[in-house]
């Protein structure tokens, strides 16, 4: 039985405990549940025993269960259900420190093996452009990992989000590394210069960006993010590359995973939807990239789940390395571009 659930056994009739929602997050000492709406009217019994259970929590907040972050600010409603009348805290991850307000600027702590993942593949003497940093978590984890990286521009449209980057920035000590920036990334780009790295950490949005960023000739990495829906059984996608599908293997995890569980043939039902589930965001991406640029030259370095958002809905990410002609070896990869 899930910590929530222990927490309101006692508290809530079966018929409610069925409508509870297991998952929550721990943010800095702000506990972030989700509520289904029949269970409003119980909110504050609710917060009550959940404080019994975490008592570190000096503030239990509740989204509405089918509610969504708002689109351009990527804020969210919520409810104080106990506690000060409060959003802001301080969260602690990978040695760093993020203020955060959680209603008004985007923060994931599901977030942090990603970041991390993708500060360990910077390089040294990269110049790194983060188009939908929020808080700065991306961008100060780059800095702090790869401190001889050139420099990072993060950038965000939300003035709340953007007030906490530079004071994220500050706390972190990574001024000299990390710029940040108010504004619409599409047009923040224009003015940068030469760029090596980009990250599109807007799963929702970020194919409509992608056009703008292969149009800038220096770059030579993209981390791009993209909402894949699940559907087993339907066997490796048409028109995707060996090469890819062994990309799909090794950097989603589902196979490793399938492994693990158990049974050939679940195995091969998961990795039948392991190539499924990249099938769309991959061709997408492809397809954006070829329309601005047919002679570039695209490799996959990765490709992997971020987290699951819904019934059979994921956020993914693709790394995808390019390479144009006039390239110096060492700015494209070594692998198979195709």
């Amino acid at each position: 039985m899930s910590l929530i659930k222990r927490a309101l056994r006692e508290v809530l009739t079966d018929e409610e405990m069925q409508k509870l929602v297991r998952s929550y997050d721990m943010i800095g000492d702000v506990l972030l549940v989700k509520l289904h709406p029949d269970l409003r009217k119980r909110k504050s019994e609710i917060g009550h025993a959940l404080k019994k259970a975490f008592p570190h929590a000096r503030v239990i907040a509740a989204v509405p269960l089918f509610g969504r972050t708002h689109d351009t600010f990527r804020t969210r409603d919520l409810d104080i259900i106990f506690g000060e009348e409060r959003t802001e805290t301080i969260h602690k991850e990978s040695g760093c420190v993020f203020k955060v307000d959680i209603r008004n600027a985007f923060f994931s702590p599901r977030l942090a093996y990603e970041r991390m993942r993708v500060a360990r593949k910077v390089r040294e003497g990269e110049t790194v452009v983060n188009m939908f940093a929020g808080v700065g978590c991306f961008s100060i984890i780059i800095a702090k990992v790869q401190p001889n990286v050139r420099k990072i521009y993060s950038i965000d449209i939300n003035p709340v989000a953007y007030h906490y980057m530079c004071e994220n920035i500050r706390l972190n000590n990574v001024e000299d590394r990390v710029v940040p920036i108010l504004g619409d990334a599409r047009d923040v780009l224009k003015d940068i210069g030469e760029i090596s790295r980009v990250l599109m950490p807007l799963p929702d949005k970020a194919h409509e960006f992608l056009a703008d960023v292969v149009k800038l000739p220096d770059v030579n990495a993209i981390h791009y993010y993209d909402v894949a829906f699940s559907s087993v059984g339907r066997g490796a996608p048409d028109g995707v590359s060996d090469r890819v599908q062994d990309a799909v293997k090794c950097a989603s995890g589902l196979m490793e995973a399938a492994g693990k569980v158990g049974g050939e043939e679940r195995a091969d039902r998961r990795k039948k939807g392991g190539y499924e589930l990249f099938r769309e965001p991959y061709k997408r991406a492809m397809s954006i990239i070829r329309a601005e640029d047919m002679s570039v030259s695209v490799c996959v370095e990765e490709m992997r789940v971020v987290r699951s958002v819904g019934p059979r809905k994921y956020h993914v990410v693709i790394d995808f390395r390019l390479k144009r002609e006039g390239m110096i070896e060492g700015e494209g990869d070594e692998g198979d571009f195709a």
